[in-house]
């Protein structure tokens, strides 16, 4: 007999009640086939959890199945953070506009900016869709860090990214491909936090907020010769070529196609 509970208590755990209510038939849109565990998260009642937080922690975190958490509309204001051995989630909201995850942490109140995150990633293989990763905290004052979706005040300027990439071995690097950049006040679209940056901006609008000069080495000169900073077939007032400093590359198509294959983060693996 304990044994026989064990087991309903244990699926229940990672099989989501089930509710039938018109609400919350919402989920059942989505295909959980080839999912090894589907977990629920809302803030209206419709799942086992109410925290994104708590869905990550109960997953197994397979390197080999993948693990569906499914998030309802709605405001989820807590950080996340998924660990190095929480790998192969899928996280799948219903909408960028009508779900997202917010958190308000800046580097001066976290200690530091790679503690002021609103979602850390360390796991492998992980895919999020439809749902958006917010910094809510207050525009940073003169001279602070601007970091990605954040708005610079007027007579400052931000950054969009600083990539941490230590070596010429780390294959790491940030790659934007198809999107827009919009906003107030001026951006540089990366600075170089390490030595060995790699950014690169494929196919992207740019506005009038992208400072002419385009990228910043910190005052760390010797960086120019190392940071690989590239833009190819980037469009839009904020792009001007003439003005660019000399260590940003405008890339080829070839030279491009390493970066824009999803192969660049091993995504024929994975994806």
């Amino acid at each position: 007999m304990s044994i026989m509970l064990f087991l309903i208590f244990f699926l229940s755990i990672i099989s989501p009640i089930q509710m039938d209510s018109p609400k919350c038939a919402k989920f059942s849109k989505f295909p959980t086939k080839g999912y090894s565990m589907v977990f629920k998260v809302s803030l209206q009642g419709c799942g086992r959890f109410t925290k994104i937080q708590d869905a990550i922690n109960a997953s197994i975190g397979s390197t080999v199945t993948k693990t569906l958490i499914l998030i309802d509309f709605g405001i989820y204001r807590e950080r996340v953070f998924v660990p190095k051995n929480k790998n192969n989630l899928v996280m799948q909201g219903m909408g960028f506009l009508r779900t997202s995850i917010e958190w308000n942490n800046t580097a001066s109140s976290s200690h530091g900016t790679s503690e002021s995150f609103s979602v850390a990633l360390y796991g492998d293989q992980f895919t999020a869709k439809n749902i958006s990763f917010k910094n809510t905290s207050p525009a940073p004052n003169p001279g602070a860090d601007c970091i990605i979706h954040s708005v610079a005040k007027e007579n400052t300027i931000g950054c969009i990214t600083a990539n941490g990439r230590n070596t010429l071995r780390d294959r790491t690097g940030f790659v934007f491909v198809n999107c827009q950049i919009k906003g107030s006040a001026k951006v540089w679209l990366g600075r170089a936090w390490r030595p060995y940056s790699r950014v690169v901006f494929s196919k992207t609008y740019m506005s009038k907020v992208v400072s002419l000069d385009g990228w910043n080495d910190m005052e760390h000169h010797s960086s120019q010769k190392t940071v690989y900073y590239g833009e190819h077939r980037c469009y839009g007032p904020g792009v001007n070529h003439s003005q660019r400093v000399p260590y940003g590359k405008q890339l080829t198509d070839s030279e491009a196609a390493p970066f824009t294959n999803i192969s660049f983060i091993d995504g024929d693996q994975w994806l």
